[in-house]
């Protein structure tokens, strides 16, 4: 069997739909996995503790099918070469590996259990000419995969044979007998929950599967005592982070839902007075024409303004970009907040249309910040109800919502900045206002306040 359905292509500056992630290094002075690694992802389950028609590995969270979460973050790591996920339905896996361009993610079929699939995708390895010398199993399940996490483990596997992430027990674990009546208590300080992600030498995870017995592979679940088991191999833990959780029930779909933007969303700011300001995090190359045309232009203001909100967008994403371009790639991974001055209303909706055409219609929230400098503003043409339905009309096929915000400020920069009136501790009243709106707009997941026009 070999492992070669993939689609090839360049990444971007970021994520987007006709693209994978881009490569993720690890830190400066952090060990580095050597040799060839890969990834089995078992994504085959019923999700009958979900109690869902939909088995949650295809159940969307923001936008996006559960399992591409770990996947993209797997693709996502330079030194990592391939990943099979053993999926339930072909077709349907098959589409989603499709939909997020993942080149290196191949997708074979489940077994009727997570220790049979997890078997599958070991043995879909060993027939490949080159077997990985590490191979990792993070469950599909899983939408984080901490980059240094997965790293310590790689490494550890590679010295000890294996190595899994845990974290310290929350509640106490107690035996109950066949009558449900207290057998024993554990010391809770002497055990840990075992995480994902855990890592191996190949030749000891199959050697593993290969022996171990068919009521294992039907009831077992976890990997790290089939090395210990049949291959004597003592796993080395690593202590894992309050990331390392698992999407089970339903109140776990609400946490991922909250959580995931903020762990997972690129932010990009769209602003040419900011990019040109901040070259080494300036996302895409600097255009040769003026990216904002016709009525709508950036000036200094707009950094003021941005130094206002930098906590509030840095808090709620995983990284923050500036570019002076509408078209930089996006996916839904990433939000887009536009600033810059309004100096006429008059071709305002012509320039919501220009921007509509040049950013990418997979994109989460776009927020345009468009701030009003009264002593040389037109009158408006159009009330806010028409203005709305024209922002409708021209983002509408955008997955995410779009929302316009008005900005009049009514402090001079240096009082936004912290003047000698204004208190340190306590932003101004419209600062306040402002903050929170953009912080409310960002953690929207779904289209359902789409084309909003605000006047602050």
């Amino acid at each position: 069997m070999h492992l070669q359905e993939n689609h090839q292509s360049s990444a971007p500056v970021f994520p987007s739909p006709h693209g994978p992630p881009p490569t993720k290094t690890l830190p400066e002075g952090m060990e580095k996995p050597q040799g060839r690694v890969a990834a089995v992802v078992p994504a085959a389950g019923s999700s009958e503790r979900m109690g869902s028609v939909t088995p949650k590995q295809y159940i969307e969270v923001c936008g996006r099918p559960l399992v591409t979460y770990c996947l993209e973050a797997l693709q996502s790591v330079e030194w990592m070469s391939r990943v099979v996920v053993v999926a339930d339905d072909l077709a349907r896996m098959r589409e989603v590996v499709r939909g997020a361009a993942l080149s290196k993610v191949t997708v074979i079929q489940g077994g009727g259990s997570r220790h049979r699939s997890i078997r599958v995708g070991v043995e879909a390895l060993a027939a490949e000419e080159d077997p990985p010398d590490v191979v990792v199993v993070h469950d599909g399940a899983r939408p984080i995969v901490p980059l240094h996490t997965l790293a310590q483990v790689v490494v550890m596997a590679q010295r000890h044979g294996a190595a899994g992430a845990v974290r310290s027990l929350v509640s106490t674990v107690v035996m109950p007998d066949a009558q449900d009546f207290l057998e024993e208590s554990l010391v809770r300080s002497q055990y840990r929950n075992s995480e994902m992600p855990q890592a191996f030498r190949f030749g000891v995870l199959r050697d593993a599967y290969r022996k171990c017995s068919d009521e294992e592979a039907d009831y077992g679940t976890e990997c790290l005592a089939l090395a210990l088991r049949h291959c004597r191999v003592k796993a080395k833990l690593v202590p894992g982070t309050p990331q390392l959780w698992k999407v089970t029930e339903e109140k776990d779909l609400e946490v991922a839902r909250a959580l995931l933007p903020r762990l997972t969303r690129h932010t990009i700011v769209v602003c040419r007075t900011l990019a040109s300001s901040q070259p080494c995090r300036t996302a895409g190359a600097a255009h040769a024409s003026d990216p904002f045309t016709g009525a709508v232009t950036c000036r200094e203001e707009c950094s003021h303004v941005f130094a206002s909100l930098e906590d509030t967008l840095r808090r709620s994403c995983k990284e923050l970009h500036f570019s002076p371009r509408y078209d930089t790639a996006v996916s839904s991974l990433a939000s887009v907040v536009v600033i810059t001055n309004v100096t006429c209303h008059t071709t305002l909706v012509e320039h919501l249309k220009d921007a509509a055409a040049d950013i990418n219609n997979a994109a989460g929230p776009v927020i345009f910040i468009f701030n009003q400098q009264s002593h040389n503003l037109n009158p408006i043409p159009l009330s806010i109800v028409s203005l709305q339905q024209e922002v409708r009309d021209a983002f509408s096929n955008h997955s995410g919502p779009v929302t316009v915000i008005l900005n009049s400020p009514t402090r001079t920069p240096e009082c936004i900045k912290g003047g000698p009136d204004v208190s340190h501790d306590q932003p101004p009243p419209d600062t306040q206002r402002l903050r929170s709106l953009v912080a409310s707009l960002l953690d929207q997941t779904s289209r359902g306040f789409h084309g909003l026009v605000l006047v602050l």
